[in-house]
């Protein structure tokens, strides 16, 4: 079920197709997943962000429960970093379920360039700057 779940997160991430200001609040009523991808041999970092997008906005960011995400590149060239905010794991697992049924191409493209590592989180707080 992990792997899945990392499956799932990775398409949480979201891209342009969520351009307006996500809000990450605490206490949260949905659940984050953050999850940690490694590209596979070959794989740039630009491409499996690109490829990552690309699934977010065709197929990830009309599913139910999807709120926001976002895809990061390490500076250091070693990994692509997703952050997907849901309603809850049960939209994931829907999510997973599609996945599996051979629903989202584009989503199984970008899993099949990378080693996704997922972890599911709760907002504990949040810090914004002083004004």
């Amino acid at each position: 079920m992990k792997a899945l779940y990392g499956a799932a997160m990775v398409a949480a991430l979201a891209t342009s197709a969520c351009a307006q200001d996500a809000v990450i609040s605490a206490p949260s009523d949905g659940v984050v997943f953050v999850n940690l991808m490694s590209p596979a041999e070959g794989v740039s970092l630009d491409q499996l962000a690109a490829e990552l997008t690309e699934a977010m906005e065709k197929e990830i960011r009309t599913q139910p429960g999807f709120r926001a995400a976002s895809v990061h590149i390490a500076r250091d060239g070693s990994y692509v970093l997703n952050y997907a905010q849901w309603d809850d794991t049960d939209s994931v697992d829907a999510v997973v379920t599609q996945l599996q049924a051979g629903n989202l191409p584009e989503l199984a493209e970008a899993f099949s360039l990378s080693t996704p590592e997922f972890h599911p989180y709760d907002v504990s707080s949040v810090t914004l700057a002083a004004k």
